[in-house]
């Protein structure tokens, strides 16, 4: 994720997550993790995946979730190389 709160999801990301036209995110604030679960695109709260005009990455722009459980916005982008999934396909993020 970087400063403005847009996270990129490379190639191998994406394609974990099963192509998603949109996401649904989770937070567990104890445990500090975020989830990040594929959806359709009409799902209530969920989160369009975009097409990075430059590159392969895809993009989810995360300011309203950030806002809503007062995650702060990190002071430099935050590179995550080897994200988790769990049983359910949702990936994990510490």
């Amino acid at each position: 994720m970087n400063t403005a709160g847009i996270l990129a999801l490379n190639k191998t990301a994406f394609h974990a997550l099963r192509s998603p036209a949109a996401v649904t995110m989770f937070y567990d604030r104890q445990a500090g993790l975020i989830g990040i679960a594929p959806a359709d695109a009409g799902t209530p709260k969920a989160l369009p995946v975009r097409i990075r005009s430059k590159g392969d990455q895809r993009t989810v722009t995360l300011m309203h979730f950030c806002t809503r459980f007062n995650i702060p916005r990190p002071k430099r982008t935050l590179t995550l190389p080897t994200p988790t999934f769990d049983p359910n396909g949702v990936m994990i993020l510490n």
